[in-house]
């Protein structure tokens, strides 16, 4: 699960876009595609990033939902995720200054973000044993970095701790167990999460795959093949609601050796695997290497890839019509002009793609880079 805490590219908005472009179907963000839980409820995640302009915040009625009401932008606010059940509905989970520190901020729309009502968070908890060596995304103010709701009612807060809602975010209970790494509904009332034993390898170690009944609150192990190279230290969970599910194990592009993805493919929720090698290969200057994945709802997946020797083959995305077993041709993506790269990508169906830039560093002004693609990367 790639992340950027430098992106101002706020993603809620690419959704609602996606989603009218694709005939109203909404499309998965943030790479880990959120599945639908049925063809009437799609769930949608994205992920803007800290320094990202806050939403306009709004008064809270008695029954949570939003009511209109205009602030000035708050620059101050970090956000760190989002996530949609309906281009109308969303949320969004972030940071703002408190008391000397930073403070969760958790807000929610039920009109295509014109409006925001808070959502009271959980209390700071404190680090849990198992994050003393504190892992991928662990804010040590909360321990949480991500947002998920699979239901208007029933949502999840983890990254890496976990703490769930029942009540819309009137009130939430933190689950015990391993930590939490990625988390995404996978169809038929089912959520996985990826979970690890500890840190250093140089990631995450000792994945582990699990799901749970949505409405409950116990996980089991889902049998999973891998990963088996401790150089695979990022990973995304991206579906769609006819139990289409990829597990994208990503290297880190960094490092000396190779940084080429390994990609765990099942069509029938995790019964049978296939393993598929990174789809972004080589080209005439060397290694390419898959970055971040999108599944949409009819089973397109985009691979949004990267140059190792960062060349002029760089970046690139690609896409799969039969769950990622086999790919199209490279399409390369518009040339930026400043520091910022491709690091975002969304697939709304087979035509419709949106990529993003982010991750700029230095400081002054960045204008960042959202295009959108109807015609499978071509244009």
């Amino acid at each position: 699960m790639r992340k950027a805490m430098a992106t101002v590219v706020y993603l809620g908005v690419v959704t609602m876009v996606l989603s009218a472009c694709g005939g109203g179907t909404n499309p998965p963000l943030r790479g880990s595609a959120a599945a639908q839980l049925d063809d009437s409820s799609p769930s949608v995640s994205a992920t803007p990033m800290a320094g990202s302009a806050s939403p306009t915040i709004a008064a809270t009625s008695d029954t949570g939902r939003a009511t209109p009401s205009a602030s000035a932008i708050d620059t101050a606010t970090e956000w760190y995720d989002t996530t949609w059940l309906s281009p109308s509905e969303g949320w969004v989970l972030g940071t703002s200054p408190c008391n000397g520190g930073r403070c969760m901020v958790i807000e929610h729309t039920v009109d295509r973000g014109q409006t925001w009502a808070p959502v009271t968070p959980p209390a700071a908890p404190p680090l849990a044993p198992q994050y003393d060596n504190v892992g991928p995304d662990c804010d040590p103010l909360s321990c949480l970095a991500h947002i998920r709701f699979v239901t208007s009612e029933i949502g999840y807060l983890f990254g890496p701790d976990l703490f769930t809602t029942f009540d819309g975010g009137h009130t939430w209970t933190r689950q015990p167990g391993s930590p939490t790494y990625d988390l995404e509904p996978v169809g038929n009332g089912l959520v996985w999460r990826l979970v690890y034993s500890h840190t250093g390898c140089p990631g995450p170690c000792d994945w582990q795959l699990q799901q749970e009944q949505i409405g409950t609150d116990t996980w089991t192990s889902v049998a999973f093949p891998g990963p088996t190279d401790p150089a695979n230290d990022n990973a995304q969970i991206v579906s769609n609601a006819q139990g289409q599910i990829v597990i994208p194990f990503y290297g880190h592009i960094a490092g000396g050796t190779t940084s080429q993805a390994t990609f765990y493919l099942t069509d029938d929720r995790g019964k049978h695997w296939t393993q598929r090698a990174d789809p972004c290969g080589t080209s005439k200057l060397g290694e390419n290497d898959a970055y971040q994945s999108s599944m949409a709802p009819d089973g397109t997946l985009a691979v949004l890839c990267v140059s190792k020797s960062g060349g002029p083959d760089s970046p690139f995305m690609m896409t799969s019509t039969d769950g990622g077993r086999t790919f199209g041709p490279m399409r390369f993506l518009l040339p930026v002009t400043d520091d910022s790269f491709y690091n975002l990508v969304a697939a709304a169906n087979q035509s419709t793609t949106a990529v993003a830039t982010g991750g700029a560093n230095g400081g002054g002004s960045i204008a960042y880079t959202l295009a959108i693609s109807h015609d499978d990367g071509a244009t």
